[in-house]
């Protein structure tokens, strides 16, 4: 593995906006990097597991934190492509498996590692571990909405963009009962801010 040739590439991502905070007339001064929802994202799933693991159940830490980091590294070449965009992508995770598969083997990573890798990104909301990634990746698009309220930022585009991480939450929280309390706190702190 060529870990410069790796770092050059993944330093992309501390430039690359989350797109789509700007179609929700969010500044681009105020948007977070892909690079800075990969640490919001892994913070989150590591406290989750403690939380799923205080609820009875058995979790692989090391592939839930693995996941985390990895979730978004396809954004290196495809970059950050916005919820309102998503729906003319009809290939999506195949372009992101192929983006993956490139910058991996372009960085010298053997056989084996980038096909755990390729394997963790498809496992993402399936299974326990894919989906606490899952709720984690959409967690921290949630803890985002405080803090632009909290800033000031209001817009419809901002309220849709809410409501559609709510609808997209529900398939990962679905037998797990205790994650309801999360997203109760979560929205009652939004709430205070209309």
């Amino acid at each position: 593995m060529n870990l410069t040739k790796f770092m050059q590439e993944y330093n992309i991502l501390k430039k690359t906006p989350r797109t789509g905070w700007l179609s929700c007339a969010v500044p681009l001064a105020e948007v977070k990097s892909v690079a800075e929802h990969i640490l919001d994202t892994t913070t989150i799933a590591m406290l989750l597991i403690e939380t799923f693991k205080e609820n009875g159940y058995s979790v692989n830490s090391s592939r839930v934190l693995k996941l985390a980091l990895i979730h978004d590294w396809a954004e290196m070449r495809i970059l950050d492509i916005p919820y309102t965009s998503k729906k003319y992508f009809t290939n999506k995770l195949g372009i992101e498996e192929s983006a993956l598969r490139d910058i991996l083997g372009e960085s010298g990573f053997c056989e084996d590692i980038t096909e755990e890798y390729i394997g963790l990104c498809k496992s993402k909301g399936h299974g326990l571990e894919g989906k606490i990634v899952g709720v984690a990746d959409l967690l921290s698009m949630f803890f985002e909405h405080i803090e632009l309220r909290k800033r000031g930022f209001r817009s419809r585009e901002l309220d849709d963009h809410y409501k559609n991480c709510k609808d997209d939450i529900k398939k990962y929280c679905r037998g797990y009962e205790f994650l309801n309390d999360i997203l109760a706190d979560i929205d009652a702190e939004i709430q205070s801010y209309e």
